[in-house]
């Protein structure tokens, strides 16, 4: 039988009806049952992407799922530069004993042969990651801003600072990493404070500190917004250059069974 381009077409086709009828199983599968954590967040967790959405009403709407990471100042620090700390992605926690937990490689580990002590820092791994939610780690880098601030009355930058702390900045801090779920929460049992989801993570040589860990980013940041919430977020304008928005959202972001998050309930909110 000649192979034609019909029959191309049609494998083609079908390879598309497979392909989408596996992901939209998975879909079903993650958001069967009870979610595994739920977070309530806001505008300051959940930002309006900088491209926009466009004028069409029925293109696709997503929201950005902002987060940071809490380092503890190293001695070099100085004040000032304490406040760019907040979006730091080399936490304190994340040290050579970690690394090594989650599997990777000890830094002074001699060369196997296999190039393990040149490849060490190009690694990256799949790793479980906590997120917590108005919790300890967005106290203490409020509390910095209002000691920062309150050690420099006169400067505007301490002050705008530590606004952009009370209302602006991302209360969402990823605060642990590890390789097994049940520990996890077993070990951050409140599910509506700290969520378990999947990134990234690979090694770090630190001037100071030596080697530690950068959490390269969540594997899902991206979050689709159902039509049924559109208007929710009709005619919002994106913000930018720390300008506090007017009008704000709460949204119930759950997470599965596969740790993917999805928008379960959305509603106007004071910002």
């Amino acid at each position: 039988m000649t192979w034609s381009r019909t029959h191309t077409l049609i494998a083609g086709i079908g390879l598309i009806i497979a392909t989408n009828a596996v992901a939209l199983l998975g879909v079903a599968w993650n958001r069967n049952g009870e979610p595994e954590s739920s977070l309530v967040l806001s505008r300051r967790e959940l930002g309006i992407p900088y491209y926009g959405w466009g004028n069409n009403e029925n293109s696709g709407i997503s929201l950005e799922l902002e987060w940071r990471a809490l380092r503890v100042a190293l001695p070099s620090d100085d004040a000032r530069d304490g406040r760019w700390s907040y979006n730091d992605r080399s936490p304190a926690w994340l040290d050579e004993a970690k690394m090594e937990a989650l599997g990777f490689p000890p830094a002074r580990a001699p060369d196997d042969g296999a190039g393990t002590s040149s490849t060490r820092h190009r690694l990256t791994r799949d790793v479980l990651l906590v997120l917590e939610l108005d919790g300890p780690a967005y106290q203490t880098a409020l509390a910095r801003a209002a000691e920062f601030a309150a050690r420099q009355p006169d400067d505007e930058d301490a002050r705008q600072w530590l606004r952009q702390e009370r209302f602006e900045r991302p209360r969402l801090f990823v605060v642990d990493a590890g390789l097994d779920a049940a520990a996890l929460r077993a070990r951050y049992p409140d599910r509506s404070a700290y969520a378990i989801a999947r990134g990234q993570i690979r090694p770090y040589q630190d001037a100071e500190r030596g080697t530690a860990g950068v959490i390269s980013d969540l594997s899902n940041t991206s979050i689709h917004v159902p039509l049924q919430w559109h208007s929710v977020f009709d005619g919002l304008p994106q913000t930018s250059g720390g300008d506090q928005p007017a009008v704000g959202y709460s949204v119930r972001l759950d997470f599965g069974k596969r740790l993917e998050p999805w928008i379960a309930h959305a509603e106007r909110a004071s910002p």
